[in-house]
């Protein structure tokens, strides 16, 4: 039996993780995780129970609230690679992919967890969207989720990871991005390598 296979799909907001993630988990056959929609029901709970906006996941509440989010997802992404499952996870991963130690420490979660004696296989895929794209997108779906990031003028981009990454173009078309990753990733082409890895 083959090791499972995980693909994070990471990005600012509206930089298309979540459309991108969608698609390359249907192309390849693998379990999709969403952390808006694994964890949205029950932040929405809390934002009832505590009388916030929604745009309070901006501020100290969605930094309160970040480690059972994030645990939840991972926790339903590894409970499915012990399967034996290959899974694609779309978040932000801000934390995670901008230092070494927490993206091994995230990865360790599952790195031995499949049924083969093989360690389980994790890529990173990183959207990158124009500052401009961004804050139209943003705009565009309007939830009360986004006024901070849009009424703030500040760059909405994020820096690139400093852990290998692939690139995907939030930009582009997305079925011919999807087919150029698939071909990244089964075909042997190398991650971006941040300095100093």
């Amino acid at each position: 039996m083959f090791p499972p296979n995980v693909v994070i799909v990471a990005g600012p907001a509206a930089s298309g993780k979540t459309t991108f993630a969608t698609r390359l988990a249907l192309r390849s056959s693998s379990c999709l995780f969403d952390l808006d929609q694994i964890t949205a029901p029950l932040v929405q709970q809390c934002l009832v129970l505590l009388d916030q906006p929604e745009y309070a996941l901006d501020q100290e509440l969605g930094r309160t609230l970040r480690p059972a989010r994030y645990d939840s997802l991972l926790a339903a992404a590894t409970a499915n690679i012990v399967l034996g499952r290959d899974v694609v996870i779309a978040a932000p991963f801000s934390r995670e992919i901008s230092s070494p130690p927490a993206w091994q420490r995230m990865v360790a979660r599952w790195s031995s967890a499949g049924p083969s004696s093989a360690p389980v296989n994790t890529e990173l895929l990183y959207v990158q969207c124009p500052p401009a794209l961004l804050r139209e997108r943003l705009v565009r779906r309007g939830e009360p989720r986004d006024r901070l990031k849009i009424e703030s003028g500040a760059d909405l981009s994020s820096p690139a990871p400093v852990v290998e990454h692939h690139v995907v173009d939030g930009a582009a078309d997305l079925d011919r991005e999807v087919d150029r990753l698939l071909d990244e990733l089964h075909g042997g082409r190398p991650p971006v390598r941040a300095a100093g890895v």
